[in-house]
């Protein structure tokens, strides 16, 4: 277990979630257990309480409490078949640098599933047909940090 740690919110880090912010920092805690800092008061910002989702700014003082020293948890590298690489780029109708738009066969999930379009996307999906038994038109919008 760490100690007590107050950190001050650098410059190219403001105007971010405190719940990313500390994920960042913190790789080893989960979500639930900074939503859980967060209500019980642990976490603080510039001595008050906060939810996770309030936006720090540079200049603010973060309250960190005593952490467990256990490793950052394993990132699970998914893998994307070259059958399935070339059914989804088959489905393509339109693209450009904003968006792609794709036809959705009957039995392919949207997403929530582990071999669905969101799988293969970064971008949020906004789809004609939702429903898996179903096709459609599914559009991508292609959304590039800033920077890049």
């Amino acid at each position: 277990m760490s100690r007590v740690q107050l950190l001050e919110v650098n410059e190219g880090d403001g105007d971010q979630r405190l719940d990313r912010w500390f994920r960042r920092l913190f790789p080893q805690v989960q979500q639930g257990q900074i939503e859980k800092m967060c209500r019980k008061g642990d976490i603080r910002v510039d001595g008050g309480r906060v939810k996770s989702n309030m936006r720090v700014e540079v200049g603010q003082v973060v309250r960190i409490p005593p952490l467990p020293d256990t490793p950052a948890p394993a990132i699970i590298d998914k893998k994307i078949s070259d059958a399935d690489a070339k059914m989804i780029q088959s489905c393509v109708l339109y693209r450009d640098e904003h968006i792609i738009a794709l036809k959705k066969p009957p039995g392919l999930p949207v997403q929530g599933a582990a071999n669905s379009i969101a799988m293969w996307t970064v971008s949020p999906l906004r789809c004609g047909s939702a429903i898996t038994k179903t096709r459609g038109l599914c559009i991508v919008w292609i959304r590039t940090p800033p920077g890049f």
